[in-house]
């Protein structure tokens, strides 16, 4: 499991006890994270930058340390555009399913349920549509045959392994349309 923190300095991952930068760990690994940001309930926060794995080094409070540290480099957008891609689609489906983010705990705790599949997180929204996300940073590939689902809506992983061997790869996300 891995949890992700976002903090002053940029964005910090928790993984197997360790904090680690964004560059310590695979790609897909951070976009489940990012996923599980952006899907969540409640405000969503992205910090500048955040959308194409821009880092701060772990530096803290670096509003005094000049543009080195805090100005955007766009070069670094074009060399991680299909995670940039990616981070759009998820904005998107956040934007066009308005009715699946719920005003305050009750609502949330009737409409919303969160559970572990084999180490991966699954979070199901019973609202006025039905989605299941399925979120698997567990380490290892995820049979899901078990879990009903109709329409695959988006993912980073591979549509193929999903809808003909109910197979979700690790460092993979599924939005589900149930």
């Amino acid at each position: 499991a891995m949890a992700m923190l976002i903090l002053g300095q940029g964005i910090l991952f928790i993984h197997q006890g360790q904090i680690k930068e964004i560059g310590e760990l695979n790609k897909d690994n951070v976009l489940v994270a990012m996923a599980m940001l952006i899907l969540g309930q409640g405000i969503l926060f992205i910090h500048q930058g955040q959308e194409f794995l821009k880092s701060k080094n772990n530096l803290d409070n670096t509003y005094n340390d000049g543009s080195g540290v805090n100005q955007i480099d766009w070069k670094k957008l074009e060399q991680e555009k299909p995670y940039f891609e990616m981070v759009k689609k998820l904005i998107k489906f956040r934007k066009d399913n308005h009715d699946l983010f719920f005003d305050g705990f009750e609502d949330i705790s009737k409409k919303v349920n969160l559970y572990s599949y084999f180490g991966a997180l699954v979070y199901e929204i019973n609202g006025n549509a039905k989605y299941r996300y399925i979120f698997n940073n567990s380490g290892r590939d995820l049979d899901i045959a078990k879990l009903k689902f109709s329409k695959v809506v988006l993912t980073n992983g591979d549509l193929e392994s999903i809808n003909n061997e109910d197979l979700i790869l690790n460092n993979t996300f599924a939005i589900f349309k149930i």
